[in-house]
C-alpha cells in the first residue's frame, strides 16, 4: 500500500494543518454560512424524499 498509504498520510497532514481556520469571521458571516448549511441540508432532504417516494 505504498502509494495509497502516502496519499492518505498527505491528506491527513493537510487536514491537521487546516483543522482550525486562521481567520476571524464576523457574526453576520457566521449566520449566513449557517443559513446556507441548513438550506443545503433541506435540499438534500427533499432530494432523498423525492427519490424514496418515486421508488414506490
Amino acid at each position: 500500500m505504498g502509494y495509497l498509504g502516502d496519499a492518505v498520510g498527505k491528506v491527513r497532514e493537510i487536514n491537521r494543518r487546516y483543522a482550525r481556520p486562521k481567520i476571524e469571521l464576523r457574526k453576520g458571516t457566521k449566520v449566513v454560512l449557517m443559513v446556507l448549511r441548513v438550506y443545503l441540508l433541506a435540499l438534500v432532504g427533499l432530494l432523498l424524499f423525492a427519490l424514496v417516494s418515486h421508488a414506490r
